[in-house]
């Protein structure tokens, strides 16, 4: 069987930790079908240290703390852009015509398609590339 991959960003990750955030019970069904359906989860270390400022900032530190014990103990795969990735979603940003591209979005597009993820699980508008799709639950 193909294992199925996705890749998280920020405001998915944000959301699901924010039982307050007007997204948590969307976040949180992505990650029970996550499990059911037995995704490969990735997520990348820029993520990561964006999700934990945002919860330190705007929920508390304890939480924030508990949020990285959970990426340190959990299943979910940390992917780091070296050399070879960032200076592909530099080339990419500048190829880019479009001036709604960031460099976050475009390192994201990269590290999907070095590592075969087809799918990102966000919920912020995101430009698309190299045949990657926007995750969403099957209803």
């Amino acid at each position: 069987m193909i294992s199925r991959k996705v890749l998280v960003t920020p405001t998915v990750l944000f959301a699901f930790t924010d039982r307050n955030h007007p997204r948590h019970s969307e976040a949180s069904a992505f990650f029970r079908y996550f499990a059911q359906e037995k995704f490969h989860v990735f997520v990348t270390s820029f993520s990561i240290a964006k999700t934990y400022d945002q919860i330190k900032k705007h929920t508390s530190f304890s939480i924030a703390k508990d949020f990285l014990r959970i990426i340190y103990t959990g299943n979910i795969e940390i992917v780091y852009p070296d050399e070879v990735v960032t200076k592909a979603a530099l080339k990419l940003l500048l190829t880019n015509t479009g001036v709604d591209l960031g460099l976050e979005h475009a390192l994201i597009n990269v590290i999907a398609d070095r590592k075969q993820i087809s799918q990102i699980a966000a919920f912020e508008y995101n430009n698309f590339y190299f045949g990657i799709q926007q995750f969403s639950l099957p209803y």
